[in-house]
């Protein structure tokens, strides 16, 4: 068994672009209209990241229970744009072991993204 996507549902499906493709350099694998939604697909990896936005988009939340983690190449090379973008850590960053750094920020609707730095 493999995770093949992760969904988010979005209050505003602009802003959530404008963060998972914009800030973060995401690219967008395929989008379309299901009934009353609008679904986007975002290539993140060996996964998927779907952004959901409809009438009940955004009216639950799964909480602080519930993170994303992505992978970054150098960490304050990618908080420094992030930052030139407006977003700022919410924690971080942080080194727990001599092989991990990494920061956590929010997307627009809340959602928890843990952005990972490996060390060699």
């Amino acid at each position: 068994m493999n995770l093949e996507f992760a969904t988010i549902r979005t209050r505003d499906l602009a802003s959530a672009l404008n963060f998972y493709q914009g800030a973060l350099g995401l690219n967008i694998d395929r989008r379309f209209q299901a009934g009353p939604n609008e679904i986007v697909f975002l290539a993140a990896g060996g996964i998927q990241l779907e952004l959901v936005a409809g009438p009940e988009s955004g009216e639950k939340r799964a909480g602080d229970n519930l993170s994303l983690g992505f992978a970054v190449e150098d960490l304050d090379s990618t908080l420094a744009g992030l930052a030139e973008a407006g977003i700022t850590p919410v924690s971080g960053p942080a080194s727990p072991n001599p092989h991990v750094r990494f920061a956590l920020i929010r997307d627009p609707d809340g959602v928890l993204i843990q952005l990972t730095e490996h060390l060699a």
